[in-house]
Formats: C-alpha cells, sequence, structure tokens
C-alpha cells in the first residue's frame, strides 16, 4: 500500500512539473497592445506647427499650436470648447506649471463638454506662446473610456495627465 501509494505522489508531482497544459504554453502576453506605437507614449502632445499669431482676436498674442494625440487602444475624453475657426479643433483645459511642478496658473473648465478622442486619433489645440515661456510645462487631464468620475466617486477614480514641456521647444531650434 505504501508503494502504491508512493507511486502515485510521485506521478502526480512528476506529470504536474515536467507536462504543460495547452494553455501554459500559449503566449503570456496575448492580449493587443496598449499602444498603437511601442515607441511611443500613450498620450503626447507635440508641436503641430510653429508659433502662430493670433488673428481671431486683434491683439496679435503669439500662440503655440500643439496636436494631442490618443496613441492607445482605447478611446480618451477631454475637456474642452469651440476653438478658434481655422486656427484649432477646439480648445483644451490646461494647468500651466512651474519648474517644482506647482500649479502656476490654472485654465479649467467652467462651461465645457466632455470630448471623446478615438484610439489614434488626434486633436490641434493653442495656447499663448507666452505662458509655455513664462513656466516649466503645462499638463492637460484625460480619463480613459471606462472610467466614470461622474457616477463614482471622483475621489475613487485615478486622474491622468499629458504634458508639454518647454525643453521640447528648446530641442527644436
Amino acid at each position: 500500500m505504501k508503494q502504491s501509494t508512493f507511486l502515485i505522489i510521485a506521478s502526480v508531482i512528476f506529470f504536474g512539473c515536467f507536462l504543460r497544459t495547452d494553455a501554459q504554453s500559449k503566449k503570456a502576453n496575448s492580449f493587443p497592445p496598449v499602444r498603437l506605437e511601442r515607441k511611443l507614449p500613450t498620450v503626447l502632445i507635440s508641436l503641430d506647427s510653429p508659433v502662430l499669431t493670433d488673428l481671431s482676436s486683434g491683439d496679435g498674442e503669439r500662440l503655440l499650436r500643439l496636436r494631442l494625440r490618443n496613441n492607445s487602444r482605447w478611446l480618451i475624453k477631454l475637456e474642452a470648447s469651440g476653438g478658434i475657426k481655422g486656427v484649432d479643433d477646439a480648445k483644451l483645459y490646461y494647468d500651466v506649471l512651474d519648474q517644482d511642478g506647482n500649479i502656476a496658473k490654472s485654465h479649467g473648465c467652467h462651461v465645457c463638454s466632455i470630448v471623446g478622442l478615438a484610439s489614434g486619433k488626434s486633436i490641434v489645440f493653442t495656447l499663448p506662446y507666452r505662458e509655455l515661456m513664462n513656466s516649466e510645462s503645462i499638463r492637460i487631464k484625460f480619463e480613459f473610456e471606462w472610467e466614470d468620475k461622474v457616477a463614482v466617486a471622483p475621489a475613487e477614480e485615478p486622474t491622468h495627465y499629458v504634458f508639454f514641456r518647454k525643453r521640447y521647444l528648446d530641442e527644436l531650434k
């Protein structure tokens, strides 16, 4: 009896350790990638064109024309309102940060919409050139499609930001 029990236990250990099932032999990462272009961040901001002069207000303020791109496989949500006709797609709301990462100025949403930006799509927006030149960076808050800060307590959901730093402009010179 002891010998047959030993053989059964030894067989279970042998087959459990050395034989793999079909599920175990599949690649562990069989899900599609999170990023559409693996070498780029999930969400990014890039310079869309050289500095523009705002013709709509008549004050001649210099504007940075930036492009926010969704490089994830999911829709993202942004706070936005109407942009400048012929110049950008929308006005996005952002924080201006100092060199210590503190908020120097906040351009928050008072009356705006939540805009969905589909996977692989981008949106062009502008901001005053002087704001970035007098600070370290800007950041824009976004949410992924499955996050719902309205239905769920806002403190319970994570907050995501995408940054554009002044040094990116210096690197272009």
